[in-house]
């Protein structure tokens, strides 16, 4: 899962916005999805795309479960 972070651009780097997607993080901001995406991939201070990992969740078989990127439950184990 990716996340879309404006972050404060002083020393502390603290999180302001995060959201799914450029397009959400450009309404948010004021700017364009293809301005937000140009200062992710030139390395702007303050625009990160931030790679998490899913959490998984045990459940009552003994497996494990989590959501996937669409919103559906993935089962593993």
């Amino acid at each position: 899962m990716m996340l879309y972070v404006k972050c404060t651009t002083d020393k502390y780097q603290l999180p302001e916005i995060v959201c799914d997607s450029v397009k959400e993080l450009a309404e948010k901001t004021g700017k364009t999805a293809g301005s937000i995406a140009s200062m992710i991939s030139k390395g702007y201070k303050g625009y990160y795309k931030v790679k998490v990992s899913p959490i998984w969740y045990p459940d009552n078989d003994g497996g494990m479960w989590t959501y996937a990127d669409n919103g559906r439950v993935i089962h593993k184990g």
